[in-house]
């Protein structure tokens, strides 16, 4: 293999991961399954605004919508969906108070995919403000062992570990993951997300070389809850080669380079900016 500019390298796949990137959806029509699941949930969508049906047929329409631009990595436009879909749910939300209520749950469950959209991209101010909110529309009714309120108490746990010195952020997210490991097993989402700002965290304090069990293990876990094939699993991917780099075995860093290639041509087709960042960053490896 040839010497490469490991600066450059270094910084790409350090960076690369922290804002999503959409596209214009006359260009989704042509792209990969995670656009064409877009494209098909904006039209669902659509649909159901033109048939003038019910606030909750269109709340799930607008929530579907956001679920497949968060698969896209389209963290904005999952926001605006799910903004929508809490003003939607307004009237019914009105007055809830009390015992457990439908209406409360789903108020609870769009404010954490807020948050959760918010700390995938990196605006750690934001998430924790959502999950702030969905914590105290929680205490309506629901109790502290509900799973979506121990959800918001992740995220609010992991966006704050962000703004903390990077002792007393990595003494929360070992206390955090514990506890993830505790309430929800081994392999769930929560956990998945304590690993990856435990990575970022690393990454921010050029720590990445001693990170290769964090990296490799949110690899397995992304794979096994959202699947071989999803995006996420392409950018802890990319984080494993970030490690093997900073650890100068370069070699070893080829391998999750080509797997995260191949899984974001598959989910966004040949043309789209992280496909061509997947691309770059293997060939300035090489």
């Amino acid at each position: 293999m040839r010497t490469v500019n490991t600066g450059g390298l270094a910084l790409a796949l350090a960076t690369g991961l922290a804002c999503g990137v959409g596209l214009p959806a006359s260009v989704a029509d042509s792209s990969g399954w995670a656009l064409d699941a877009v494209a098909a949930a904006s039209n669902d969508l659509a649909r159901i605004e033109s048939m003038d049906l019910s606030s909750s047929s269109l709340m799930r329409a607008l929530v579907a919508l956001g679920d497949a631009h968060l698969n896209a990595l389209q963290y904005d436009e999952a926001v605006a969906c799910y903004d929508r879909a809490v003003a939607v749910q307004g009237e019914a939300f009105q007055g809830i108070r009390g015992d457990l209520h439908p209406d409360l749950l789903q108020r609870v469950r769009l404010l954490a995919k807020i948050g959760d959209t918010h700390l995938r991209k990196g605006d750690y101010e934001s998430a924790e403000r959502a999950y702030v909110k969905g914590l105290k529309v929680a205490r309506l009714g629901l109790s502290q062992t509900t799973p979506e309120v121990k959800r918001l108490r992740t995220g609010r746990a992991a966006a704050l570990s962000r703004r903390f010195p990077r002792e007393k952020a990595e003494r929360l997210l070992e206390q955090l993951l514990q506890a993830c490991e505790e309430a929800s097993g081994a392999v769930h989402a929560d956990v998945a997300t304590v690993l990856n700002q435990w990575l970022m965290v690393r990454a921010v304090t050029r720590r990445l070389a001693e990170s290769e069990d964090l990296a490799s293990r949110l690899v397995d876990v992304r794979r096994r809850v959202y699947g071989s094939d999803h995006p996420e699993v392409a950018e802890a991917l990319v984080r494993l080669a970030s490690v093997f780099h900073e650890k100068g075995e370069l070699a070893r860093a080829e391998e999750p380079l080509e797997a995260a290639l191949k899984i974001r041509r598959s989910a966004f087709g040949n043309d789209h900016p992280l496909t061509q960042k997947a691309k770059a960053n293997l060939s300035r490896l090489r």
